[in-house]
């Protein structure tokens, strides 16, 4: 469908005001995200090679940050995604509701695991938790990982479903499965596991940069690890996109190469370019440099920001042009009930409340060392 030719002079007011607050409150929650789950897959894999290399009292300085701020993270993580949630539900509501009524315990099932997965998290920063055998380390780091491992492919299998016809989601009902199989699924999930790391490993290095000036801490080894790390990452991520668009309907790849998604996905692209470059220069040092993380950084947000649009290029590619008008009644209906500045209100509020949290995290630490 060319969302050029139903839409020439771009979508009505209430459309392009819930798209972009979704997309922009959905970075948000990617960023804190990001950070969890690309620190699981960081810390699993930290905790594996140190045990296949017999030192398991050797320190990682990297996984040992990951450990102290994920479960603040998490948190975070959790509070920013209720935003999106929101916008979600108005732009896409029958389909947002069908996906989840559809998948009904699979759906459910994310609560508990998350729990499971929060309240662990925390349990790796006890002394108890620090005190178990190596393996049990690696094995406490597996089921972290796993678990959210789970949360993210069940949105994914969400998302997917969400964006069927009809007629496959009555086949779906009367098949009575309790998972979707779609060939976007796997893809999907490979390419925001992998995105995650790259942008964990900035995130973190800008963390390791204060522990430089504040700590005087040796970080030599850990540039040139996560540099690598960053690079082989983001190269890896471009593979993924690269297959993900490979398994797309030419018309769905249309519309992420179209007028809606073009232009993000260009700078997805810039993103990625941005990075490497940033990486391949940090890597020449023995310390972090504020200028490279910059740019490692505004990289980043160019990629997440590209690879969302066009998620919701594809999104909007699946509806028929009765459903698009349907939706963009239900917008604009929405819109005269107000709210936006509750919401923004509130928002503002949480964000200084978590900023505060932050500083006192860290005073408290400097008080402490001192």
């Amino acid at each position: 469908m060319d969302m050029e030719t139903i839409f020439p002079m771009g979508f009505p007011p209430a459309t392009a005001f819930y798209l972009s607050f979704y997309a922009l409150t959905l970075l948000i929650h990617v960023v804190f995200i990001n950070y969890v789950l690309g620190g699981s897959v960081y810390m699993l894999a930290a905790g594996w090679l140190d045990y296949r290399e017999g030192d398991p009292e050797r320190e990682n300085v990297v996984a040992s940050v990951l450990r102290d701020w994920m479960p603040f993270a998490l948190g975070l993580a959790i509070t920013a995604g209720v935003a999106p949630l929101l916008f979600v539900q108005v732009l896409y509501q029958i389909q947002f509701y069908t996906a989840n009524l559809l998948l009904f315990h699979r759906w459910m099932a994310i609560l508990p695991v998350l729990m499971v997965a929060f309240y662990l998290v925390y349990f790796s920063k006890t002394r108890l938790a620090q005190r178990l055998p190596h393996v049990g380390w690696v094995v406490l780091s597996g089921v972290i990982f796993a678990g959210f491992l789970f949360i993210a492919f069940s949105w994914t299998e969400n998302h997917v479903l969400s964006c069927q016809p009809a007629g496959e989601w009555k086949s779906f009902y009367v098949s009575k499965r309790w998972f979707f199989q779609d060939r976007e699924v796997l893809p999907r999930v490979a390419l925001w596991l992998v995105g995650s790391v790259s942008n964990m490993i900035t995130l973190v290095s800008w963390q390791l940069l204060c522990m430089q000036f504040s700590q005087a801490q040796k970080t030599e080894l850990e540039v040139k690890r996560l540099s690598i790390l960053a690079m082989a990452t983001l190269v890896l991520a471009v593979v993924c996109g690269g297959i993900y668009l490979m398994v797309l309907s030419p018309e769905t790849r249309q519309a992420v190469f179209g007028p809606l998604a073009r232009i993000y996905l260009l700078a997805a692209g810039a993103g990625v370019v941005m990075q490497l470059a940033a990486w391949a220069s940090q890597m020449r040092y023995s310390r972090f440099r504020a200028a490279w993380l910059v740019l490692a950084s505004v990289g980043g947000v160019l990629m997440t920001l590209g690879v969302i649009v066009a998620r919701e290029a594809v999104r909007l590619a699946s509806f028929t042009p009765e459903q698009l008008k349907a939706l963009l009644g239900q917008h604009a209906r929405v819109e005269t009930k107000g709210g936006f500045v509750c919401f923004l209100f509130f928002f503002l509020v949480n964000a200084a409340f978590i900023a505060g949290a932050i500083y006192l995290v860290k005073r408290n630490k400097m008080f402490a060392r001192n």
